[in-house]
C-alpha cells in the first residue's frame, strides 16, 4: 500500500486551533529532545537561566541544523500537517492574510499572462514578502507565533493549505536564490 505522505492528510494530531497546534508542537518528543540539550547547554553557563528565557532564546535560533526549532516545526507540519480555519484567527489576522493571498493570486495570473522584467518581478517578490511578513506580524501580536519566523511558518502553512502555495521545506533557500536569476 503506497503511504501519502502529504502534510495535509497525514496527521492524527492535526488541528484546526492554532495555539492547541503550537502546544502540540512544544510537547512533540523530537523537539523536547532538542530543548533538554538546549537547556542542559545553557545551566552549563548560566545556572540562574529560567527555562521560560531558555526556551524564548531557543525559539530564537535560526540555522540549518536539523534540531534547530526552525527546522523541527517544519518536520512536525511534515509529520502533523496543519488545517486552516478562519473561526481561530482575529478579524485583523485575516484581512492581512486575504491582502497577501490575494497578491499571490495577482503575482500568478500576471505570471500566467505576460512575461514580467527582472524589476517587476523583484518588485512583485518585494511587496509578496512584505504582505507576507504584515501576515506573520500579526499572529505574533496577538500571541498565536512567539516570533515572526514561527509566524511566518503558519502564514505558509496555511496559504499551503488553502491550496495558494506548495510546501517546500527548501524554500527559503529557493527565494534566496531565484529573484537573482
Amino acid at each position: 500500500m503506497a503511504e501519502n505522505n502529504s502534510p495535509e492528510k497525514n496527521s492524527i494530531k492535526n488541528s484546526e486551533d492554532p495555539k492547541t497546534y503550537w502546544k502540540n508542537f512544544l510537547a512533540w518528543e523530537e523537539f523536547s529532545k532538542a530543548l533538554k540539550m538546549r537547556v542542559e547547554q545553557v545551566r552549563q553557563r548560566n545556572k540562574c537561566a529560567t527555562d521560560e528565557q531558555i526556551l524564548k532564546s531557543f525559539l530564537g535560533v535560526v540555522s540549518k541544523d536539523p534540531n534547530c526549532p526552525k527546522e523541527l516545526f517544519k518536520k512536525f507540519y511534515e509529520e502533523n500537517g496543519f488545517s486552516y480555519n478562519r473561526h481561530y484567527y482575529s478579524e485583523d489576522f485575516r484581512g492581512k492574510l486575504l491582502q497577501y493571498t490575494n497578491y499571490i493570486n495577482l503575482i500568478d495570473e500576471k505570471s500566467r499572462l505576460e512575461h514580467a522584467s527582472q524589476d517587476e518581478i523583484q518588485f512583485d517578490e518585494s511587496k509578496r514578502m512584505g504582505l507576507h511578513n504584515e501576515a506573520a506580524q500579526q499572529l505574533v501580536k496577538e500571541k498565536i507565533a512567539p516570533n515572526i519566523t514561527f509566524g511566518r511558518l503558519l502564514v505558509h502553512f496555511i496559504a499551503v493549505n488553502l491550496g495558494i502555495d506548495k510546501y517546500n521545506p527548501d524554500r527559503d533557500i529557493l527565494r534566496q536564490v531565484l529573484p537573482r536569476i
